[in-house]
């Protein structure tokens, strides 16, 4: 089980991108017992520079222990998922030999499907699905955030001890992680799809930022098409969203930073893995199964298409 709420728990934060770094950085430097999985060229820039963040007039350095590599991973109280979707697996594959009875397990991902992915694999741990808000980006080999201020939401999708997620809490308060616990998370990951989905899908497919989305009028029609095909489909698996939120959602990213970028626009335009499949190709393949019409997103893969982007 989990170390008690009097004791320190070890923590690991799997996946050393934007997000995983910002997770890492602010929880070692309050002190918790934080080790970040790291490979390849970035485990080396970690090595080098240690995390380089900028959140103010100057850039910070901070240096968090890395988990040694391959199976080398010590047992950890609370996992922290924070790698792309498309990545979820290898790092369960990595986490699973030293998972053990009673872990908590964050699932970060966009997306909906990441903690029912996490049970399947480990069962024995009591996985918490997470939603973040913030734009975080890599800047060269360092870390900023841009526009809204950072947050979590978490919570059980199925049972899991009420302790669980006050240790979770009580290390995201220690870290000055701003966080909240909504009573139906599976309402809580389908609204951050909603956002997430509809603003990658159709910066995507216009080429623009989706700071510039709302003050754009084709651009604000088609998001908010995409946001109303994604809420019917929530409507029909049973997921009970807020008769406003398509309207609300909007409002919020009319609240973006007009230079703010979504992560699948950024990792889909500059070649890297992204998580398309997992939001965009998620609403297709959700339409699909379920056998309705999604004609906005059936436009916005065409446009995607034809800009030589899949």
């Amino acid at each position: 089980m989990p170390r008690s709420m009097t004791s320190t728990p070890a923590i690991a934060v799997i996946g050393a991108g934007a997000l995983g770094s910002f997770l890492a950085a602010r929880l070692a430097q309050a002190g918790l017992a934080t080790a970040l999985v790291a490979r390849g060229p970035r485990r080396a820039e970690l090595e080098r520079d240690g995390i380089v963040m900028r959140e103010g007039p100057a850039p910070r350095r901070i240096v968090v222990p890395l988990a040694k590599e391959g199976s080398g991973l010590a047992p950890p109280d609370i996992a922290i998922l924070a790698v792309k979707a498309g990545d979820l697996e290898s790092a369960l594959a990595v986490l699973k030999p030293a998972a053990r009875p009673g872990m908590i397990l964050l699932t970060v991902q966009n997306g909906v499907e990441a903690p029912e992915i996490a049970e399947r694999a480990i069962p024995e741990a009591h996985v918490l699905a997470g939603r973040v808000h913030g734009f975080f980006e890599m800047d060269g080999s360092s870390v900023r955030h841009v526009g809204v201020e950072p947050s979590i939401a978490f919570g059980p999708l199925q049972d899991a001890p009420p302790t669980a997620g006050e240790l979770m809490a009580a290390c995201l308060q220690q870290a000055a992680i701003a966080f909240t616990r909504p009573p139906d998370m599976r309402r809580a990951l389908w609204e951050k799809f909603l956002l997430a989905s509809a603003i990658g899908g159709v910066g995507l497919a216009l080429g623009l930022p989706a700071g510039q989305l709302c003050n754009n009028a084709r651009a604000r029609e088609m998001l908010e098409s995409a946001m109303a095909e994604i809420a019917m489909i929530a409507d029909m698996k049973g997921v009970d969203l807020p008769g406003d939120c398509v309207r609300a959602t909007l409002d919020f990213a009319a609240s973006f930073p007009p230079d703010a970028t979504s992560s699948l626009q950024r990792d889909v335009e500059e070649g890297r893995r992204s998580e398309f499949d997992s939001l965009t190709g998620a609403v297709l393949r959700f339409a699909e199964a379920l056998q309705v019409p999604v004609p906005t997103h059936r436009d916005i893969l065409r446009r995607i298409k034809a800009r030589g982007l899949l």
